[in-house]
């Protein structure tokens, strides 16, 4: 457990320490991931991410440090417990029906007795890595290697983090030309260390996705707290590393339904790393949807690097109570005749605040580049945040790059336009907050996770007294 007064390096020491070096993956992975994250910790060559670094500036992270946390022990039969029923009907409850397979993290490691992987198209491969072939590791093992962002050697102290304590990689390939059908849900939780059942876990899942040319999946990463096995706190540190081959199309959606509860209670904190590399023609559908944890970011950075390549990043950030919900995005342009889209809602109320830092590179030589960025807010609170921070960086000419960003509350002209039309106010304002994550929603082809999250919306803590004195900024 952490100490509310130990430093952060410390405390994070302290779970390397208790996390064995013997545990998890062997071979390369262990010389070129594992061994490279310690020895980077070792020498104090990651800087601790506080609020006095830039990319934190809004992202309170004493929660963490103070957390009562251990690090998780092996995962057995089947970590949810109870009977293979029980373990199978808490699973379904989580389960779209439009999903086709599932496969389950637990603890940061590959739960076979839970997954359903049964009648994959033939070529595909869901599974740990040690389970894969020769190729199929090795290329998994270079994209994760290589991440600038979610790699050993990255500058991010999550993501190196994520690496020095991993102990299991879930690979997802399917080769070229196959289509899969139906969504595949990786279902991600965490239960306590056997050894310590109060203490929260710490867990630290890595996921490789490689779509080879021509080929087209998608997948549903979940992010939950499975009844029959919850934890009363968690800290889930995960990093995911996509590569889209040559004409190949991939829908990835990121949901986050883990609790949130108000402190002093223990808490959820949810902390992703996503790192993707489109080719040529190829198409990067991405939506995020979070409405749970008391802490949640996400840092992704999404490399075009053909012609005719596009990436779709669209988010919906709830935040109410004392929730904080962060979204860092940075969509790269390498090469010129590609396109980008990312919209943004938000919505912040309670004390809840969300954080929306996204940028846009082009690089020089990358002319005929048209990418968009719009970030839209809604506070339903005087005492709820809103941090908005868009940016564009432009290195060549001949491009067409458009970026904003507002913050407001309900529309009073709306609302009394539908109260007019017979509704309650109280009807009127959920219509009117539903209607405006709508725009990402609507892109999620699961009906009852788009009927959760509209839920979720529905029941956001609303005090709209004095907008004046709610806080924004858009920098």
């Amino acid at each position: 457990a952490a100490s509310a007064m130990a430093p952060p390096l410390a405390v994070s020491g302290g779970w390397l320490q208790r996390s064995s070096a013997e545990e998890g993956m062997g071979g390369r992975w262990r010389t070129d991931v594992m061994a490279v994250a310690r020895k980077r910790f070792a020498d104090a060559a990651v800087e601790v991410p506080s609020q006095r670094v830039e990319s934190y500036r809004f992202t309170p992270l004493k929660g963490l440090w103070a957390a009562d946390l251990g690090v998780s022990g092996a995962v057995g039969e089947s970590a949810l417990g109870g009977s293979p029923a029980e373990v199978e009907a808490a699973l379904k409850a989580l389960t779209p029906e439009e999903v086709g397979w599932r496969v389950v993290l637990c603890n940061g490691r590959v739960d076979s007795a839970a997954s359903l992987l049964e009648g994959l198209p033939e070529g595909v491969f869901v599974g740990g890595w040690e389970d894969a072939s020769a190729e199929i590791a090795e290329r998994a093992l270079e994209l994760a290697v290589g991440g600038r962002l979610t790699g050993p050697a990255s500058d991010d102290f999550f993501a190196v983090l994520n690496a020095a304590m991993g102990v299991d990689c879930l690979v997802l390939h399917v080769p070229s030309g196959v289509k899969v059908e139906k969504p595949i849900h990786l279902v991600v939780h965490d239960v306590a260390p056997a050894a310590s059942p109060a203490t929260g876990p710490v867990a630290s899942p890595r996921i490789v996705v490689m779509l080879d040319a021509g080929a087209e999946a998608t997948i549903l990463q979940h992010h939950v707290s499975v009844p029959a096995g919850a934890p009363a706190a968690s800290f889930n540190n995960g990093c995911v590393s996509v590569a889209v081959g040559e004409d190949a199309f991939l829908y990835h959606h990121l949901i986050n339904e883990l609790p949130a509860v108000p402190p002093p209670a223990p808490q959820h904190l949810l902390i992703q790393s996503l790192d993707v590399d489109i080719a040529a023609r190829a198409n990067y559908d991405f939506v995020s949807i979070s409405t749970g944890g008391n802490l949640s970011r996400l840092t992704a950075e999404v490399n075009i690097r053909g012609e005719k390549a596009h990436a779709a990043v669209r988010g919906a950030y709830v935040a109410d109570k004392t929730a904080v919900a962060d979204l860092h995005s940075t969509i790269v342009h390498h090469i010129g005749n590609s396109t980008s889209e990312q919209i943004q809602k938000n919505v912040a109320g309670g004390r809840g605040s969300v954080v929306f830092g996204g940028k846009i590179v082009v690089m020089q030589g990358a002319d005929g580049t048209d990418a968009k960025q719009l970030s839209r807010s809604l506070l339903l609170s005087n005492r709820a945040e809103v941090n908005a921070m868009p940016a564009l960086e432009i290195f060549t000419d001949d491009v067409s790059c458009t970026h904003g960003a507002t913050v407001s509350d309900i529309s009073e002209e709306e609302l009394f336009y539908l109260q007019s039309r017979g509704l309650t106010q109280d009807v009127a304002r959920i219509l009117l907050i539903s209607a405006f994550v709508a725009e990402v929603n609507r892109h999620l082809p699961y009906t009852s996770l788009r009927d959760r999250f509209s839920q979720a919306v529905a029941s956001i803590e609303y005090d709209v007294k004095l907008p004046e004195y709610s806080v924004y900024s858009s920098v």
